[in-house]
């Protein structure tokens, strides 16, 4: 971390004694849930501040976690809900990375993966703190590869002030903020925050025409097909609020995002590029808090959430072949108590509870819209005939409720004036799977000298059986995905464990972070891990479809992850400032007695970059990232299971504070050099599929002009 000399030291910087460039060892809450020194907390964490963040230019959390180690970030890949993947040190799939906003859940709580976009923005952020690995511990269910809170100031401890910005880019796009916070005393006051973003985005049917790729049948064709429209408009929304009085705290989020889905696709699989196809979804969250200091040594906090989740009826899912409608919904209320007593000689103790209620609406992919209410009775198919000659009746679609309870406890015990050991469980339980799981998790902090410190550190994680994967169904030309229930297979939970070593060197003018770790997966829930061909098909409207394949989900398979994150940070002089990062991952999936490399993930990855500072009201950030090849999958027509080539993207930011008070002009250009490259498909990681989004076109060069004003 460097800090911002100016915030410290008043506008001119460089007054700053040097010492103050590495001298705070940041507060984190994400490791525990409590407040914690970083190289204190019984986890790997990475901390991403304010200043950081504005003078990198990082736009949203996809741009923040790309030049973060360990990452894999496969962008623009449709489906049926939009799409970016977030793949943390190789284990694939949203539904395992879980966001937060002030420890409060922004994933779908019905369990479903989290769609990343503009809409997770960072201008109101205080910082962004990354915990990898895994968390059940603490988190419970789907804190499985890693945890990232976007931490806000209490509104109270913001100044007085609008901040309002307009940006505008070369592919048809326009962005803006407003940051508004009022102070009422010393312990109370109010922020709003509203973001919006629109685009219709680079034609990228224009943008590669020029590339060719073999089609599987020996012939080189486009990508895209060149008289077919290509219209790929983006939509996206957030909007924060908070509020603080006295020892409550009331404050919430509404996320909006209209993606494109089927963008990125060669034109041989039947998937369409127009604008009626398209993903909405919808997320409220709201939270009080309320936190009551028994003493300097004895505390609890009390929270209240509710989530609204949808995935708009108007959602459009097509081919040339059909045109679907998809739907999904879930309500939430969660109840949490945490109690925290501070002992003598270096003793903690953290008890506590979580209780939540979710109504869920499982995903649908059908031919007809879906009108609000708690029944779909319209999905298309009444019944099935198996190549065995069974006959299975399809139920209707309907809202399922449930309860899950968790009871978590965490002891922090000094052995010596160098060595502090943690150890802490969390047991859960849920009315939807009958499931119990008990996940402990165990760290050593040794700290031998005042600037050097080792972790050793073991945790486990579970992903339970969401509504998404025991429920989902969806209806093509031939082929249906049907709910692993029906057709007589019981999902359980996927589990993860995971050991790791890390070290941190602190220096007044370097700090160095390195870390070690070596995980396993097992029963892995693959969403098409059974296809049964040769079925009969019953439609509602009496039409009959034969020799139909049907795919559900099932536990399957393991993977093995180990790897080393590395991350130096450092100085040259009070204008000029250093980033340096490096990750390797070897991950190896086993799936139908079959391994092979973790699709979707590359063995190495680089990242670098400087600031510099000439002066008070001038700033310019320079910084790459390598990847090497891209694994695929070995069904995969096109690589076979080899690799997309890597390739080395360029990203710039400047930033200019005019002679005119408070006003600052911002230019940034993202993929500077206009490489093209490409990233793997929206496919399962299984090894028998791969084959329909094989080759992913990324973003052309993109130039943002900025204008911030502060009242």
């Amino acid at each position: 971390m460097l800090i911002d000399i100016g915030s410290v030291y008043g506008a001119n910087f460089k007054e700053a004694p040097e010492e103050l460039y590495f001298a705070l060892d940041e507060i984190v809450s994400v490791v525990s849930r409590i407040e914690e020194k970083r190289s204190e907390a019984p986890g790997t964490v990475l901390v991403i501040t304010r200043d950081e963040i504005r003078e990198r230019g990082y736009r949203d959390l996809v741009d923040l976690l790309k030049d973060c180690p360990g990452f894999d970030i496969q962008e623009r890949i449709g489906g049926q809900d939009g799409g970016t993947y977030v793949i943390p040190r190789g284990i694939w799939g949203n539904n395992k990375v879980q966001v937060l906003l002030n420890g409060v859940p922004l994933n779908p709580m019905n369990g479903t993966h989290i769609v990343f976009g503009h809409h997770l923005s960072l201008w109101h952020l205080k910082q962004v703190e990354i915990l990898y690995g895994p968390a059940s511990a603490v988190y419970g269910a789907d804190a499985f590869s890693a945890v990232i809170n976007m931490v806000t100031d209490e509104p109270q401890k913001r100044p007085d002030e609008l901040e309002l910005s307009y940006q505008m880019a070369n592919h048809d796009t326009f962005e803006s903020y407003g940051l508004f916070s009022k102070k009422f005393g010393e312990d109370s006051g109010a922020s709003l925050y509203i973001h919006g973003f629109r685009t219709n985005d680079f034609n990228l049917r224009d943008e590669y025409k020029n590339h060719r790729i073999d089609n599987g049948f020996g012939l080189k064709t486009p990508i895209y097909e060149l008289d077919k429209p290509y219209e790929t408009p983006e939509q996206d929304l957030d909007i924060y609020f908070d509020s603080k009085f006295g020892h409550w705290r009331l404050f919430g989020e509404y996320l909006g995002t209209r993606q494109p889905n089927n963008i990125q696709t060669i034109f041989y699989t039947g998937r369409s590029q127009l604008k009626k196809d398209k993903a909405e979804l919808r997320t409220l969250a709201l939270a009080l808090e309320n936190l009551v200091n028994f003493s300097d040594y004895f505390f609890l906090k009390s929270l209240v959430n509710y989530q609204y989740y949808i995935l708009d009826p108007d959602s459009d899912y097509g081919r040339y072949s059909f045109d679907n409608y998809i739907f999904e919904r879930s309500k939430a209320v969660e109840w949490r108590e945490q109690l925290q007593w501070k002992g003598d000689e270096g003793t903690d103790l953290s008890l506590g509870f979580a209780v939540r209620r979710v109504s869920a609406f499982p995903y649908i992919n059908s031919r007809t819209p879906f009108d609000e209410g708690t029944k779909y009775e319209d999905f298309p198919i009444i019944k099935i005939q198996t190549l065995d000659d069974r006959i299975i009746d399809i139920p209707p679609i309907v809202e399922r409720e449930y309860w899950s309870y968790g009871l978590f406890s965490q002891l922090t015990r000094k052995i010596s004036d160098s060595v502090k050991g943690v150890v802490g469980i969390r047991y859960d339980w849920d009315t939807f799977n009958h499931e119990n799981s008990f996940n402990p998790r165990i760290g050593l902090i040794i700290k031998p000298w005042e600037k050097d410190t080792f972790k050793l550190l073991y945790g486990t994680a579970f992903i339970s059986p969401s509504p998404y994967f025991r429920y989902k169904e969806w209806l093509g030309t031939n082929y249906a995905h049907l709910p692993p229930d029906v057709m007589g297979t019981k999902l359980k939970p996927e589990r993860l464990k995971t050991f790791e070593i890390a070290y941190i060197k602190r220096l007044n003018f370097a700090e160095l972070n390195i870390s070690a770790f070596y995980s396993i997966t097992k029963d892995a829930i693959q969403e098409a891990g059974a296809q049964v061909s040769g079925n009969t098909l019953y439609l509602s409207n009496g039409e009959v479809i034969d020799n139909a394949v049907i795919e559900y989900p099932i536990n399957s398979g393991k993977q093995r992850t180990f790897g080393i994150d590395l991350l130096f940070t450092g100085r040259v002089s009070k204008c000029l400032s250093y980033r340096a990062w490096y990750s390797f991952i070897n991950a190896r999936t086993k799936l139908m007695g079959k391994t092979f490399d973790a699709p979707k993930v590359s063995t190495h990855k680089f990242g670098f970059g400087l600031t510099l500072r000439p002066s008070n009201s001038l700033l310019m950030n320079l910084r790459t990232r390598w990847w090497s090849g891209i694994h695929t999958q070995p069904g995969n027509p096109l690589f076979h299971g080899g690799k997309i080539k890597g390739k080395c993207i360029v990203d710039a930011h400047l930033s200019y504070k005019t002679p005119i008070k408070r006003v600052e002009f911002t230019l940034d250009a993202k993929n500077l050099l206009n490489v093209d490259y490409f990233t793997a498909g929206a496919q399962s990681e299984d090894h028998r599929f791969g084959g329909s989004l094989p080759l992913i076109p990324q973003r052309p060069r993109e130039i943002y002009f900025g204008l911030t004003y502060i009242f």
